[in-house]
């Protein structure tokens, strides 16, 4: 079976590679430019199947034209929280996109820890909570050493599904 995904080397690629070598899903991944053009794809009946960011998949979700299947982050999401995990059918298995926000190396420490801070607290306030949520993305939050704990962790996740589907990027 062809499966859409938002493009080569992108997060929703290795998460589909990913489920290839995780849990032997036989599928043939087709790039597509980015997760609206994917999405329009699914929901127009001309590919089968798709890894996509909640956010390009919701709108046709909601319209009936796409069925969720699975998410593949940690915990079910708030936009769509009837949506499984990928991880309740084949446990351990987690792969998410996400944003980050980082400073030029060398910012004082003082500076990262306020900026890190302010964020924080603002992720907590439910009308930012909302507004993130109805469009498939999951406030985050955490120290400055928790960003960078996740970032080393999923660059060897994905470094090693790169080496083992000898991805090449041109």
């Amino acid at each position: 079976m062809i499966a859409a995904h938002n493009g080569a080397g992108t997060t929703s690629h290795l998460s589909l590679e990913m489920l290839k070598l995780f849990g032997g899903a036989k599928v043939t991944p087709v790039p597509y430019k980015g997760g609206g053009p994917a999405g329009a794809a699914l929901a127009g009946g001309e590919i089968p199947l798709g890894l996509v960011a909640v956010s390009s998949a919701a709108p046709h979700i909601k319209t009936g034209r796409v069925k969720a299947i699975g998410v593949t982050a940690a915990a079910r999401v708030a936009l769509g929280p009837e949506w499984p995990t990928v991880s309740e059918t084949m446990a351990g298995f987690t792969a998410s996109n996400w944003v980050g926000v980082a400073a030029p190396a060398g910012t004082p420490r003082a500076i990262l820890e306020k900026a890190n801070a302010d964020m924080n607290r603002a992720l907590k306030f439910a009308d930012v909570k909302e507004k993130l949520n109805a469009i498939g993305t999951e406030p985050g939050g955490g120290s400055i050493e928790d960003f960078a704990n996740r970032i080393r962790i999923e660059s060897e996740q994905f470094a090693k599904v790169v080496r083992q589907i000898n991805l090449r990027l041109d």
